[in-house]
């Protein structure tokens, strides 16, 4: 009875115990219970309800307070945004118990609505995690259903599992471009499916769709959203084979829709060259270098937050003056003084290619950004570019030609990269 009693005062303490609370007026009400933490004021005898408020124990009542609120999370049928507040309240201890070692600057923050909405703490067994899932655009996203997800099943996770799950749902966030799942397609998933594998193996690919299945298989089972469109997603032997590439026309068609817009010269550049998406949002204006008259971009994992799919990723590919149209002077002109060559996320870029490809009409199953790297790959066959030639270009071996390790004869590779590419795309 006292364990009831004491989950029930928790409720009530946390405005749990009212299902019609607004995500403003919880919002609020954690914001006065900050400024009675940080003046050690009771006014509304918020503890008073919680355990007998006995001098020397507020720290063990903060402590039960925060099993209380995790047994909540794992037992009690709350709403999303009932979640999302446990989560911050969670969030709110872990200052009260700073602000105990003489460090307020959490609850001040809070108190002036400065506390950063993206960080989000998760529960742990063991601990609260600060969590790597990025800021929430929508309760139904990847992140937002991972967020109340976590919150739930954390009492059973170690705080190392819980880290992976995080930082695995964060990466399938980002390659679902942000879409709501509430109103998601095949085709979105699909398209996440192929923004994952820009830099990943089909067996790391299908262990990331293993976990996003369970998480949509759980949204749809707790009504949060209605379809689940992850059955028969992962990669079978030979998926490779079955990409489509773009033909020449839809290339053009492509690029005409992409004039004028952030993305044109992105584009461009993935058809020119086959570079993978990943490989090319990584880049950092450092990255485009120019060797005896040769304009290039040198593909590396030199950096925070760069990756390439394997070691044969690492590379450089000529950047060919007036191969489809491309204008180097101009995208030289156009670079920014430091930092990303292309001054936009890779959600966005993502997102806008597939609004291109719509309006293009290019937008058939199995047609991606990735497809871009397929047409190029078809053009260098399709011109007798010799095998070696072409896999340097694509990264597809140790032919590969890498800035770190150039020889005699690497200037000599270049320009043969160099007129292989303007051979194959002469006839576009």
């Amino acid at each position: 009875m006292q364990r009831y009693d004491h989950l029930s005062s928790t409720l009530k303490a946390f405005m749990l115990d009212k299902p019609d609370a607004t995500r403003e007026e919880l919002k609020s009400h954690l914001k006065v219970m900050a400024e009675q933490f940080l003046t050690d004021s009771d006014a509304q005898g918020y503890w008073n309800m919680v355990e007998p408020n006995v001098d020397g124990v507020m720290m063990n009542l903060v402590e039960d307070t925060v099993s209380s609120l995790k047994e909540i999370a794992a037992t009690k049928h709350l709403s999303t945004d009932q979640h999302r507040h446990i989560v911050e309240a969670l969030s709110l201890l872990d200052d009260v118990k700073s602000k105990a070692r003489g460090d307020a600057r959490g609850l001040l923050n809070r108190m002036h609505g400065t506390e950063s909405s993206g960080e989000l703490t998760m529960i742990s067994n063991h601990q609260n995690l600060k969590s790597d899932l990025p800021s929430i655009a929508s309760a139904t996203s990847i992140s937002g259903l991972a967020a109340v997800y976590l919150s739930e099943h954390a009492v059973n996770l170690s705080a190392s599992t819980l880290r992976v799950a995080q930082s695995n749902y964060k990466t399938l966030h980002e390659a679902s471009s942000g879409v709501d799942m509430a109103n998601h397609s095949r085709a979105d998933l699909v398209a996440l499916r192929d923004n994952l594998s820009e830099t990943r193996s089909n067996s790391t690919v299908n262990a990331l769709l293993a976990k996003l299945s369970t998480l949509l298989s759980w949204a749809k089972l707790n009504g949060h959203i209605n379809n689940d469109y992850s059955a028969k997603l992962k990669f079978t032997k030979g998926a490779d084979s079955k990409r489509k590439a773009f033909n020449p026309e839809q290339v053009g068609r492509l690029q005409a829709e992409a004039k004028g817009s952030a993305v044109e010269a992105l584009v461009t550049i993935a058809a020119i060259t086959g570079a993978r998406l990943g490989e090319l949002m990584q880049l950092e204006v450092s990255d485009v270098k120019e060797i005896d008259g040769i304009t290039f971009i040198d593909i590396n994992d030199d950096g925070e937050g760069k990756s390439l799919k394997n070691k044969y990723s690492r590379r450089v590919v000529p950047l060919v003056d007036g191969a489809l149209g491309f204008d180097l002077q101009s995208f030289i002109s156009g670079l920014p003084a430091a930092g990303p060559v292309f001054q936009f996320s890779k959600d966005k870029a993502g997102r806008d290619f597939r609004y291109l490809q719509e309006r293009a009409g290019a937008d058939g199953e199995g047609l991606t950004f990735h497809s871009l790297r397929h047409s190029m790959a078809g053009r260098l066959k399709a011109a007798d570019v010799a095998l070696t030639t072409a896999q340097a270009i694509l990264g597809h071996s140790s032919n590969s030609i890498t800035y770190d390790h150039y020889g005699k004869g690497a200037v000599a590779e270049l320009v043969k990269m160099q007129d292989a590419i303007a051979v194959s795309l002469a006839s576009s």
